[in-house]
């Protein structure tokens, strides 16, 4: 690993599924031990956290007990329009892709299909990015 992926980054991981949310936040642990991890189980949570730590990268569920993960999407969008929003769904539907892209994601990942090296991809690529606003996110 190069200088990139030495930078401290802040992640977060909304995800009702506990197995699941620990299986991601240990993949990027073991690839990235500088990265802090925040861990939402819900979307209230959730929410708290993106104001409480700023995250640069949050791995976002779309069904959440008690919401749809696509309304934090347009939070973090309006609120922190650098961070990069990789909802992760267990539906690899046309209209969930086009939703998530639409509200704000900049990555599309289905759970059944996971590939942890195209998670770790999107975390060493947010430490190497400027910072500047992304395109597309007003």
């Amino acid at each position: 690993m190069g200088s990139k992926a030495s930078r401290a980054l802040r992640l977060l991981i909304v995800e009702d599924s506990g197995p699941f949310r620990r299986a991601l936040a240990e993949a990027v642990r073991a690839r990235f031990p500088l990265v802090t991890i925040f861990e939402a189980e819900d979307l209230a949570q959730g929410r708290r956290m993106v104001s409480a730590a700023a995250p640069e990268v949050v791995f976002l569920d779309i069904n959440l007990p008690d919401g749809n993960g696509l309304e934090l999407a347009d939070v973090i969008r309006r609120e922190l329009p650098k961070t990069a929003v990789a909802v992760c769904t267990s539906y690899d539907l046309p209209e969930y892709r086009e939703g998530a892209f639409r509200h704000g994601a900049t990555h599309f990942l289905c759970k059944g299909d996971l590939d942890w090296d195209e998670v770790g991809d999107i975390v060493e690529a947010e430490m190497g990015r400027d910072k500047g606003p992304r395109a597309g996110v007003a």
